[in-house]
């Protein structure tokens, strides 16, 4: 009897010293920075924490109304010895130092969630490491978000993907809303691209909206990187583009060709053109203006060729006013391209 007690004070001495190194390890310390935004109802806060032997910086952008105990008044005066908390389900970050017309600094330190680690353990996440689970309290990795995920079918994710997924902005409102536009059974790592490349909710409603028919997730984020908004695609159909597709809209995207442009050649005179020649008249620097100047100039109805070559050669409206002036009327367009080739101005014409 007296050895099997021995045996059990020994087990709880063991447990204990073993709790107090884990608690030790879960409670990494560290700095903090904060300042208040415009207006006072967001705050900009970063800490700073070592653990072993590794630093880390971690920032973003809250409302005031997230943090527990922070007083919107302190974005104004000087206020000494503060104190307020980032509450999780995971944990819980708390600060202390002082604040000086809405920028503060001080100390932070951290305390894990026993319940959390516990109800962890019970959704299949036994060997969770105090890293993880500062990470989890950072970003607010809650059982509920887990359970959330897992009726959208996202089982089965590790910590660390977990972990991830909050860290690049998905949350269950994102993933809910692109798995019922967007691709179906979207994957993990589709998310997150989606997500890192600003592809909102809104943004494949939108494109949606404008008649392209179910995008890709290659699809969604090219029309994203390359600037084509729904806004374009529906002012682009109004001016008389058909068929438009995702490449073409990227194509008229990278050229340069916006619906202004597209607009002002159509209210030069050129109101049918196909979207290669929109590219074409866009990249040998052809706008509405150099019509119009031409036109001013007494060269009206030209065709695209025409512009094109008097663009390329350097015929300018001022250079036909000019060789005009020094008593040359009414010449040719071959005619105005030959001498620009072969270097003839105006004061080489009025010398003869």
């Amino acid at each position: 009897m007296k050895n099997q007690m021995t045996r059990i004070l020994m087990g709880l001495m063991l447990a204990a010293a073993l709790f107090g190194v884990i608690v030790a390890q879960e409670m990494p310390k560290g700095e903090w920075r904060a300042e208040f935004q415009t207006g006072g109802e967001q705050i900009w806060l970063q800490i700073h924490w070592e653990d072993f032997g590794s630093t880390h910086t971690w920032g973003t952008t809250w409302k005031v109304s997230e943090i527990w105990g922070l007083d919107p008044n302190l974005s104004i005066g000087t206020r000494p010895n503060v104190h307020f908390e980032l509450r999780r389900d995971a944990g819980t970050l708390t600060f202390t130092g002082d604040f000086d017309k809405g920028v503060g600094f001080g100390k932070i330190s951290y305390a894990p969630n026993a319940e959390f680690v516990q109800g962890m353990k019970a959704m299949g996440y036994s060997d969770l490491s105090s890293d993880q689970i500062f990470s989890m309290t950072i970003n607010d990795v809650s059982r509920e978000y887990i359970k959330q995920m897992r009726d959208l079918g996202y089982r089965d994710l590790s910590a660390d993907t977990l972990i991830r997924l909050k860290q690049h902005g998905v949350t269950v409102e994102y993933a809910t809303g692109m798995r019922g536009l967007g691709p179906k059974d979207l994957s993990v790592e589709q998310l997150i691209e989606l997500r890192n490349h600003g592809a909102s909710v809104e943004f494949v409603k939108g494109m949606s909206a404008t008649g392209l028919g179910q995008l890709s997730v290659e699809q969604i984020i090219s029309l994203r990187n390359h600037g084509v908004s729904p806004e374009y695609v529906k002012e682009m159909a109004s001016l008389g583009l058909r068929d438009l597709n995702v490449e073409r809209l990227v194509t008229l995207r990278n050229h340069g060709i916006s619906a202004e442009f597209a607009r002002g050649m159509k209210d030069a005179g050129y109101p049918n053109l196909r979207m290669d020649e929109l590219v074409e008249l866009r990249n040998h620097g052809i706008g509405a203006d150099f019509v119009r100047e031409m036109h001013d100039a007494g060269y009206t109805k030209l065709e695209l060729h025409d512009l094109v070559e008097l663009r390329n050669h350097g015929v300018s409206a001022d250079y036909v006013r000019e060789m005009r002036a020094a008593g040359l009327d009414h010449i040719e367009l071959s005619q105005l391209i030959n001498l620009r080739n072969h270097g003839v101005n105006p004061e080489f014409v009025r010398e003869l």
